[in-house]
């Protein structure tokens, strides 16, 4: 995977493509796009990992995390946000960030990586299982 790099993005300068990644998954996963309210309040929320995943200068993915404590666990890093372009996708970009956030479980000494996505979201499924 050449060409790509991780790196916070900022929610001003990618605002058209953050509002279009949460208005196109927020329509598979619930059925209905949200509104811009509603995205407005998502692209306002803070976690501890706010990633763009660029190439040649272009956002093409989001990473979103944050930690969650599971009782009896422990603390495990939790994605919030997981979103690869149109035109990006079946190129193992999904394992990309997996592995990116994986990492950052590690660096972070957390137990594990918690994934989860709407019943109706069957690509992130398979993308999950596979890797």
């Amino acid at each position: 995977m050449t060409n790509f790099v991780f790196q916070p993005y900022n929610v001003q300068v990618d605002h058209d493509f953050l509002y279009a990644a949460h208005r196109e998954t927020s329509a598979i996963t619930f059925g209905a796009p949200f509104d811009d309210a509603k995205i407005d309040s998502e692209l306002a929320r803070k976690f501890e990992v706010r990633d763009g995943l660029f190439r040649n200068g272009k956002m093409v993915g989001i990473c979103d995390l944050g930690r969650r404590h599971i009782p009896d666990l422990g603390e495990y890093g939790y994605v919030h946000f997981f979103y690869i372009s149109p035109e990006y996708r079946s190129a193992g970009l999904g394992g990309l960030l997996i592995r990116h956030a994986v990492c950052w479980c590690q660096e972070n000494d957390l137990g594990g990586l918690m994934l989860r996505t709407g019943q109706s979201n069957t690509a992130a499924q398979r993308c999950y299982e596979k890797n």
